[in-house]
C-alpha cells in the first residue's frame, strides 16, 4: 500500500500539476503580500495625511489667533490715552498689515453715536476730515460709524457716512462682542469700499473687539453706557488659507460657518459625495463662532507614493510567478526526458548485454593497449577472463606490432590520438588477420578493430580451420603443379629421346 502511494505521489510530482501548484501558489502569496502592503500603506498614508492636516489645521489657527491678537493690540491703544487719525496710521503701519496680515483687508474704528448726540458727531466728522458728510441716522438708539480705517476707503463721502449697525450680520456680532468682551465675528458678507474690486465678492467675515471709556472691563450691565465703539478687522478668507495650503498641494480644504447655516466660507479643491477614508472633519471655534474645517486627500491616497510600490510589487511577483510555473513546468519536462532517455539507454544496455552474451563471435573492449570487456565466447574462447589483460598477453608477437599500430589508427579515429581536437570522427573498421593465444594454443582469427567514440571495440572470428584448409589447399595446389611440371619434364624426355632415336 505504502508503495502504491509512493509511485502515486513520485507520477503526481512528475507531472504539470505540480508547475501549475508552483503557480498558483506564486501568485496566492504574491496577492497575500500585496494585501499586506497595501493595508501597511494605507496605514502609513492615513498617518501622514493626519500629520499634515494637523500641521495645515495649527497653521490656520495660529495665523487667526495672529488677526485677533492684533485687535487685541488695537484695544489696549485705545487703552492708552487719546487716539487720533495720525496714531491710528502709524499704529496700523507698525503692524505691516498687507505684509504680515495679508487676510486683513482692512483695520479700523466704529464709533458708537447715541440719537442725542448724532448732530455733534455729525458735525465733528464733517470738520475733521473736511469734506461735506450726511451720516445715517441712527435707528435703534444708537449707531456705529466707521471713524479711523486703514487703508482708507476709496470713496470716503460713500462709504464713512454708514451705520453699520443697521446691517443684521454686523449688528449681532457687534452686540455679542460688548456683551460679552470677546472677540466676535460675523457670518459670511461681501466688503465694500476695497481698493481691489475683485475682492467685492469674495466671502469676507468682520470681527469686532469693544473699546470702552476706561481701562478694563465694566460689569455686565454698565457694558452698553461704557462702550465708545469698537474696533474690527475685515478679513478675506481666501487671502489667509490660499498661501498656507500651498504647502500642501495635495490636500483641500473647505471651511463652513455653523452658525451662518453651513454656509461656506472657504474652498478650495473638489470634493466628492460622502467622506472617503481620507478625509477629516474638525470643528474649530473662531471668534466666538464655531467653524467647520473639513479636509480632504485630492487623489486618494496615490501622493503619498505607496500605491506605485504595490502595483509594481504585484507586476513583479506575478512575473516571478509565471517564471517559476514556467521553470518548474520545464524542469519536470527535463526530468522526464532524462527519465525515458534512462530507461531507453537501461534497455538498449540491456539488449546489447544480451546481445554481446549470446553472440557466436568474440566481443571485446579495449582502451588504449587494455582490454576492458569481453563476451562470454571471448572468456570461453580465450580462457579464463581476459578483461584488465593487454594485446601483449593474448596476441602472438609476430603479429603484435601491426596490432598496435591499427589500434592507435583506431584511436586517432576516434578523436583520442595527437593533432586531433575531440570533435566527431566517421566510424572505420580495420580488419586483419592475426594468432591469438588460447587454451587450445595459437590460434588465427579474423580481428576487427572498430572506432566509436569512447572506448574501442574489437570482434573477432576463429580462422584456424580456414586457415588450416587454406594451407591444404595450397599445399595440394603446390604438388599438382609440382606433378605437372615433372609429367612436362617427362614428357620432354621423351620427346628427345625419340629424336635421338630417329636420328
Amino acid at each position: 500500500m505504502r508503495r502504491r502511494w509512493l509511485a502515486r505521489f513520485r507520477r503526481w510530482a512528475s507531472g504539470s500539476a505540480v508547475a501549475w501548484m508552483v503557480l498558483a501558489v506564486g501568485l496566492a502569496l504574491t496577492g497575500l503580500v500585496a494585501w499586506r502592503l497595501e493595508v501597511q500603506g494605507r496605514q502609513r498614508a492615513r498617518a501622514a495625511f493626519e500629520g499634515e492636516v494637523a500641521r495645515l489645521d495649527q497653521a490656520s489657527l495660529r495665523h487667526l489667533e495672529a488677526e485677533v491678537d492684533l485687535l487685541r493690540a488695537a484695544q489696549g491703544l485705545f487703552d492708552a490715552g487719546p487716539v487720533t487719525a495720525e496714531t491710528w496710521k502709524t499704529f496700523a503701519a507698525r503692524f505691516d498689515l498687507r505684509g504680515r496680515f495679508p487676510g486683513i483687508r482692512s483695520l479700523g474704528f466704529l464709533q458708537r453715536v447715541t440719537n442725542d448726540g448724532f448732530d455733534a458727531y455729525e458735525l465733528h466728522r464733517r470738520r475733521e476730515l473736511g469734506i461735506p458728510l450726511r451720516l445715517e441716522v441712527p435707528e435703534s438708539g444708537c449707531g456705529f460709524y466707521p471713524q479711523f480705517m486703514e487703508p482708507m476707503v476709496r470713496d470716503p463721502q460713500r462709504h464713512l457716512v454708514q451705520n453699520l449697525f443697521r446691517e443684521p450680520l454686523r449688528r449681532a456680532a457687534i452686540t455679542r462682542a460688548i456683551e460679552t468682551d470677546r472677540p466676535s465675528a460675523t457670518g459670511v458678507l461681501n466688503l465694500v469700499g476695497l481698493d481691489d474690486p475683485r475682492d467685492h465678492q469674495r466671502p469676507a467675515v468682520v470681527v469686532y473687539l469693544p473699546i470702552y471709556r476706561r481701562a478694563g472691563t465694566p460689569s455686565a450691565p454698565d457694558r452698553w453706557n461704557e462702550c465708545r465703539g469698537v474696533v474690527f478687522a475685515s478679513i478675506l478668507l481666501h487671502q489667509v488659507f490660499e498661501p498656507l495650503l500651498e504647502g500642501y498641494p495635495h490636500l483641500a480644504l473647505r471651511i463652513q460657518d455653523d452658525g451662518g447655516g453651513g454656509r461656506e466660507l472657504f474652498r478650495k479643491g473638489r470634493f466628492p459625495l460622502g467622506q472617503g477614508p481620507f478625509e477629516r472633519v474638525l470643528q474649530r471655534e473662531v471668534a466666538h463662532r464655531t467653524w467647520t474645517f473639513t479636509y480632504h486627500l485630492e487623489g486618494g491616497p496615490t501622493p503619498f507614493g505607496w500605491r506605485r510600490e504595490v502595483n509594481l510589487f504585484l507586476v513583479l511577483g506575478i512575473l516571478v510567478s509565471l517564471g517559476s510555473g514556467a521553470l518548474t513546468g520545464a524542469l519536470l519536462a527535463g526530468k522526464r526526458r532524462a527519465e525515458r532517455l534512462a530507461d531507453e539507454l537501461r534497455r538498449s544496455e540491456s539488449s546489447f548485454r544480451r546481445l554481446t552474451e549470446q553472440a557466436p563471435c568474440g566481443i571485446l573492449q579495449f582502451d588504449g593497449g587494455l582490454i576492458t570487456y569481453a563476451n562470454p565466447f571471448a572468456r570461453a574462447w580465450l580462457g579464463n577472463d581476459p578483461a584488465t589483460r593487454t594485446w601483449r598477453d593474448i596476441v602472438h608477437s609476430e603479429d603484435l606490432p601491426a596490432l598496435e599500430r591499427e589500434v592507435r589508427a583506431s584511436a586517432k579515429a576516434r578523436g583520442e590520438g595527437p593533432g586531433t581536437v575531440g570533435g566527431e570522427a566517421s566510424p572505420v573498421s580495420r580488419s586483419l588477420e592475426v594468432q591469438f593465444r588460447t587454451r587450445e594454443g595459437l590460434r588465427w582469427v579474423a580481428l576487427t578493430l572498430g572506432s566509436p567514440q569512447g572506448h574501442g571495440l574489437a570482434t573477432f572470428f576463429d580462422l584456424t580451420v580456414r586457415v588450416a584448409a587454406e594451407d591444404a589447399r595450397l599445399d595440394t595446389e603446390l604438388r599438382q603443379a609440382e606433378a605437372r611440371r615433372l609429367e612436362s619434364l617427362g614428357s620432354l624426355a621423351a620427346g628427345l629421346a625419340h629424336d635421338f632415336n630417329n636420328l
